[in-house]
């Protein structure tokens, strides 16, 4: 079993290889790439978890990248104008639905899904489309045994039909998994949420000290980049110490939120540096340098937190 299992990857890997060398796009690859009867038909290596198909990609990606050295590629038209020149050249939006239905009554389900995918980019709110997509998924979802594609296929039916639920995923923001990052590790973290027109003709730098862990770091905002210090520079413009437990706090929203703080939140005021400012007033921040505007102005050059419940990754 170990051998057939062991050979089974050695053959996608190597055949893949194979084929990149004679030029295959990673298209052409997962039709030519298949395991021999042997393997294929071994009765533990079923590709119900992994399969040739997307591994195959993932072998291309990881020595070639996703160049495929087609120029066009390099500098498309924008996402959206792409979408509304391909409805238009397919003959406009009721052609492709039309050709839709043609394709799900013959099986042809991802066919009919990726020719609607540019009606619902042009429009997202066009419910009639996105039915119809998530019909085209229903009869590919349910003719898979691969629990990653099945499962996969189904969510984006429940996201093209408005009935997606994500309350009961898991929360990468639990006290558990706040506490057990390392601060040189958490604090970095922001330096991807940095606004850059905002922040182009900034320098400023924040310090920061948690008296339980006796560690001191610095956020240095540099004409739109970040540079995180695991230690106080000598430049500091506004300084702060605080604790790594009344962080974490923050970080999960375990804070007394007042109704003064409420409402400036709810007026637009970064929730962030709400309750940033009243931690100072209660003294559960202590300013060593600088002022309290000095650290609302420091904190108002990043985005907000995302809200991933309302990202769309199928209707976008």
């Amino acid at each position: 079993m170990l051998t057939a299992y062991r050979d089974a990857i050695q053959f996608v890997h190597d055949q893949t290889i194979r084929y990149m060398n004679q030029g295959y796009t990673p298209e052409e690859l997962v039709e030519a790439v298949e395991l021999p009867d042997h393997l294929a038909n071994h009765p533990w290596l079923g590709e119900h978890y992994g399969t040739v198909k997307h591994v195959v990609r993932n072998i291309y990606n990881g020595y070639l990248g996703w160049f495929q050295a087609d120029p066009w590629t390099l500098d498309p038209l924008p996402y959206m104008e792409r979408a509304r020149r391909y409805v238009e050249l397919m003959g406009g939006r009721e052609k492709v639905m039309a050709a839709a239905r043609k394709a799900i009554e013959d099986e042809e389900y991802t066919w009919a899904a990726e020719i609607l995918t540019n009606v619902i980019r042009i429009d997202n709110n066009d419910m009639e489309a996105r039915n119809l997509k998530a019909e085209a998924y229903k009869g590919f979802a349910y003719g898979l045994y691969n629990v990653n594609w099945r499962n996969w296929t189904l969510t984006a039916v429940a996201e093209l039909e408005g009935e997606i639920d994500i309350s009961k995923g898991f929360s990468f923001t639990s006290p558990d998994v706040i506490q057990s990052f390392p601060s040189n590790v958490m604090l970095p973290m922001i330096t991807t949420r940095i606004d850059v027109e905002k922040s182009i003709s900034t320098n400023l730098t924040l310090g920061i000290t948690f008296t339980d862990e006796n560690k001191s770091f610095a956020l240095e905002i540099r004409r739109g980049v970040v540079q995180f210090h695991e230690s106080l520079p000598d430049n500091l413009d506004v300084a702060i110490t605080s604790t790594r437990a009344f962080m974490n706090k923050m970080l999960v929203g375990d804070v007394y939120i007042t109704g003064e703080m409420s409402a400036a939140i709810a007026e637009g005021a970064p929730a962030g540096g709400v309750i940033m400012m009243s931690a100072i007033d209660s003294g559960e921040i202590k300013l060593d340098k600088g002022s309290k505007e000095d650290v609302q102005k420091f904190f108002s050059y990043f985005d907000s937190p995302v809200d991933v419940g309302k990202i769309n990754l199928i209707v976008r």
